[in-house]
């Protein structure tokens, strides 16, 4: 019979592939919304000037997928680390139903990141501030001196709540999952990131990203 040492480590196992599964089910959610609403509109109206939109959310999808083919078999959110663009990565926030007007990038650097998992925790940002604040609440991406933050004008994050966020199934809203933020933490944590929550200047809320790799100052990871 298998030891203890043997049957904690598959309980552990079988909570990471819980916690995971709960995550990547959050993720796919919102393309597929995408998708399943732009064919809807095509149905109706006959337009396909609405096939781009669905074209965008199918790479989505494809894109996730992939990345569960990659985290399943290396156990590991951030597989290929190579230097990003900080501004690319939030390339597909405008998917998510936000106006393209409402979002600044007030300044933006490479950093070391896997893309694609960077990608995902973006597009987790922008969908908390869309279904906290709405699509039309200015939102900024910047740069700090070892990381970056994303910000908004909502209605922010009160203090007593802020060392919660960041646990599965917490959200202020009633029928939230509260599991997009527990993707932004994991994926900040596989990265080797630490994550803060703070205040916008008009009161909204702030992630802080820190203890983010300069790509001059180390050579990527393979």
């Amino acid at each position: 019979m298998p030891g203890p040492d043997a049957a904690d480590s598959a309980e552990a196992q079988f909570d990471w592939l819980g916690d995971f599964g709960s995550v990547l089910s959050h993720d796919l959610k919102t393309p597929l919304a995408v998708l399943k609403g732009n064919l809807d509109l095509i149905e109706e109206t006959g337009d396909l000037d609405y096939l781009d939109a669905a074209i965008d959310a199918t790479n989505r999808i494809e894109s996730l997928v992939d990345d569960l083919a990659n985290v399943m078999t290396q156990r590991n959110l951030v597989c290929d680390v190579t230097t990003v663009e900080l501004a690319d990565a939030f390339r597909s926030w405008d998917v998510l139903g936000g106006d393209r007007a409402s979002f600044e990038v007030v300044d933006s650097k490479p950093i070391l990141a896997d893309e694609r998992a960077l990608a995902r925790l973006a597009d987790n940002l922008v969908k908390n501030t869309v279904e906290h604040a709405g699509p039309d609440v200015p939102m900024r991406i910047g740069t700090l001196p070892d990381g970056f933050y994303y910000e908004d004008a909502g209605p922010g994050i009160p203090p007593e709540n802020r060392a919660d966020a960041f646990e599965p199934g917490f959200s202020t809203k009633a029928d939230g999952t509260g599991f997009g933020m527990v993707s932004v933490e994991q994926i900040a944590a596989a990265h080797g990131w630490d994550v803060s929550i703070a205040e916008s200047p008009e009161g909204g809320a702030r992630f802080e990203f820190t203890g983010v790799e300069d790509p001059t100052e180390e050579s990527v990871r393979r």
